[in-house]
């Protein structure tokens, strides 16, 4: 495996860079890190680039909330792309849950490095205003509680959430604890620039582009997290050449929760590596 940087702007992107074949990127989820995408790269097989996005992992960007916006993401992983693969040739993209807004809108502003889309517990954003400015509130609170209670106060508090009861099963105790360890590793100001940057409040929603992204879409969402079946669906309705596969058992972290089942849907999705 191969780790390096980026300098995207202000910001050094840290990114992996491992095997031949056919490359995929994974763009990992909300305090996560590349590295949480590693297992599920490694089922998959052939080459797989792997970034830490801005305010996650050791990816270091400038100071005010410069390099976090929804734009900034998108440069970062067109100038790795541009910089590790050859300019002309698309690539597999899969992102998970913010991971996923960010691949989303990757491939709508520049469809042709693209190749094919894996969208695991992903959404186009709040199409309504008003959702949008309530959900921009609690993104600020989040961040505000940040700052003022500290990484570790704030972990404990999001994987105490329901969502996460099923991937706290399936991981068991050393898992959900190594789990606790990698979210907190990040920094305070990371994730607290993240959450006002490119929240889903924040997002441009993009369900008006729906109907005009033609690559292929593969939606994975688990059976248990009915709030993205159904917005899963409701994507489906709208892009041109789009398919939903409900991971049975899981909830919202299908990579993490059942990476065998997950990568065999995305494997037969994106052909071989």
């Amino acid at each position: 495996m191969s780790d390096g940087t980026i300098r995207v702007g202000q910001t050094e992107a840290a990114y992996s860079d491992d095997g031949d074949g056919n490359t995929s990127l994974l763009l990992h989820g909300f305090t996560g890190n590349r590295h949480t995408m590693h297992d599920l790269g490694d089922l998959l097989g052939g080459r797989r680039l792997s970034v830490d996005l801005p305010g996650h992992g050791d990816t270091v960007c400038a100071e005010g909330g410069v390099g976090f916006t929804m734009s900034d993401h998108i440069d970062v992983v067109g100038s790795l792309l541009d910089a590790r693969c050859d300019t002309g040739s698309p690539v597999d993209v899969v992102g998970y849950s913010m991971g996923a807004r960010v691949a989303l809108s990757f491939a709508v502003h520049r469809p042709r490095r693209v190749r094919s889309l894996t969208l695991i517990g992903g959404s186009a954003g709040l199409a309504n205003k008003k959702d949008r400015r309530l959900r921009l509130l609690d993104d600020t609170r989040l961040a505000h509680s940040l700052h003022s209670n500290g990484i570790e106060a704030f972990i404990e508090r999001w994987m105490s959430m329901p969502m996460w009861q099923t991937l706290e099963q399936a991981l068991g105790p050393e898992g959900w604890q190594a789990s606790r360890d990698q979210r907190i590793s990040n920094s305070a100001q990371g994730l607290a620039e993240s959450l006002i940057g490119v929240g889903t409040g924040q997002m441009p929603p993009l369900h008006d582009e729906l109907s005009k992204l033609s690559l292929p879409v593969l939606l994975v969402v688990g059976e248990l997290d009915e709030k993205f079946r159904a917005i899963a669906n409701e994507m489906a309705a709208s892009l041109p050449d789009a398919r939903v596969k409900v991971a049975g058992g899981t909830g919202h972290a299908v990579h993490l929760e059942r990476p065998d089942a997950c990568a065999s849907v995305i494997g037969s999705f994106i052909g071989p590596r």
